[in-house]
């Protein structure tokens, strides 16, 4: 599942700062609704295309730790320039 976040700073910044961005804390899962913060599970490089410029960035993933989750475990958080 892919959910959207404005970290509130442009593309290039976000590049800059890779794994060092303030990534936001899941305190529930979107799948099952279990109300237990997502543990970050790591993170993989996208390329992120701008009229500006092209960046790769870092993109963090989130997984539901609770037993009775059956749905695919994994939350990515992309960017949004503002």
């Amino acid at each position: 599942m892919i959910q959207f976040h404005d970290f509130g700073i442009d593309v290039q910044t976000y590049a800059e700062r890779g794994k060092e961005n303030v990534f936001p804390l899941l305190k529930k899962c979107p799948h099952c609704r279990a109300k237990r913060p997502l543990h970050r599970h790591g993170y993989y490089e996208r390329n992120a295309l701008t009229p500006h410029g092209d960046y790769r960035i870092w993109i963090v993933r989130y997984r539901c730790g609770f037993g009775a989750c059956h749905r695919p475990k994994f939350v990515e958080i992309l960017v949004i320039k503002r």
